[in-house]
């Protein structure tokens, strides 16, 4: 729809402009390239004690500490008042971590419940082809009965979580091995996924490595950063 002409002072709006375009030609056009500046300013111009109070860190988490080890340290060295993460990640897993600082630890529980992408290489225990673990594979691809495992620090409770997309980026037969993407609900344990595959090809499987790729809409792309 064609934009209305600029009424003169005094003279009546037609009926059948939307009342969103009253006076459209006075309005405060926001863009990538202006800011308004009572409202603030550009991200570039920024100061950083802003970013301390209301951003976060999308921190690339190394193998071994945990993620509350990591969002402590984080905290002692930003000085910060409060710090929390957007969904733990076992000791041996790395990737994508989420620390809220200060005012925005509030998202915690937005970005902690929303989807989950990880990177997993499985090990089967046995010889198969890799029609057989196509097959296996699909099974998987929606709402999946799991049980955390005994090493979890959540109750032991039989849960339903939804598996949203399960890609083979590799396999290789010679090793009896695969990499999988694994696109999931929060709270999906990838560990217990990869038993279940190998229940149902009737070889078994392991969960032989690990890496989160994505938390909600933010990946390891997106300005990723190391503990160093």
């Amino acid at each position: 729809m064609a934009l209305p002409e600029s009424c003169p002072q005094g003279k009546k709006i037609p009926d059948d402009v939307p009342i969103l375009l009253h006076h459209w030609e006075d309005m405060i056009v926001r863009s990538s390239k202006y800011t308004p500046i009572p409202a603030g300013c550009t991200p570039s111009k920024r100061p950083i004690g802003q970013y301390l109070k209301y951003g976060f860190l999308n921190v690339d988490k190394p193998a071994r500490p945990s993620s509350h080890e990591i969002t402590a340290w984080t905290k002692k060295f930003l000085n910060a008042d409060n710090a929390g993460h957007a969904g733990t990640l076992d000791p041996g897993v790395t990737g994508t971590l989420i620390i809220c600082l200060n005012n925005s630890t509030r998202l915690v529980k937005s970005q902690a419940e929303d989807g989950k992408e990880y990177i997993c290489v499985i090990k089967l225990h046995g010889d198969a082809t890799l029609h057989q673990f196509e097959q296996a594979c699909r099974k998987f691809i929606g709402r999946v009965f799991q049980k955390p495992p005994e090493v979890s620090g959540v109750k032991k409770k039989l849960r339903v979580r939804r598996v949203y997309e399960l890609e083979i980026l590799e396999f290789a037969s010679e090793s009896n091995s695969a990499i999988l993407r694994i696109k999931c609900e929060a709270g999906t344990y990838i560990r217990c996924l990869c038993e279940h595959i190998g229940l149902v090809m009737g070889i078994g499987a392991h969960m032989l490595e690990l890496r989160r790729s994505r938390t909600g809409q933010v990946s390891e792309f997106h300005n990723s950063v190391t503990m160093h």
